[in-house]
């Protein structure tokens, strides 16, 4: 039985191994020019590996780049293959301008009674106590010298 088991598992195996062999990937689509003109960058031997709504990456005979489909020119999104001219997204940001609105339509009248009332209601800084700088390193010691007595009667 545990020879049969074995059979099993190895034929089983060797059926995936097969299977995936078979198996074929669709095909990507690299376009080839042997010079290519983006902007003010001039590429030769570029080889367009990726292209998607947002960007396209491109290797040549200097490196790799990568740019965005919505900085590019209509004759390199011509050449590149794009039908049409993508157009960038605008963008708009909701919570700032409700806030700029917000902000706006706040009346000055209000503002200053609001902070009238908050300075009445809090103490004023020179109510603080002022301690002396002698008290302050007195204390500062005494605490130096409890904690050195604390790890000393620690060990």
């Amino acid at each position: 039985m545990n020879r049969l088991w074995k059979r099993l598992k190895l034929s089983g195996l060797i059926g995936i191994i097969a299977a995936a062999g078979t198996l074929t990937l669709p095909a990507v689509q690299e376009l080839k020019f042997p010079l290519l003109k983006i902007g003010t960058d001039t590429l030769t031997n570029a080889t367009v590996t990726t292209r998607n709504k947002d960007y396209v990456f491109i290797l040549h005979s200097g490196g790799m780049a990568n740019y965005k489909v919505a900085a590019l020119s209509a004759e390199a999104l011509e050449t590149l293959g794009y039908n049409a001219v993508v157009k960038p997204k605008a963008q708009t940001n909701a919570v700032t301008a409700w806030a700029k609105g917000t902000i706006s339509n706040l009346q000055n009248e209000r503002v200053k009674a609001l902070e009238e009332s908050l300075k009445a209601r809090l103490p004023a800084t020179s109510s603080l106590v002022k301690v002396d700088p002698v008290i302050l390193c007195a204390i500062a010691a005494c605490l130096l010298l409890s904690y050195a007595f604390y790890c000393y009667c620690s060990l």
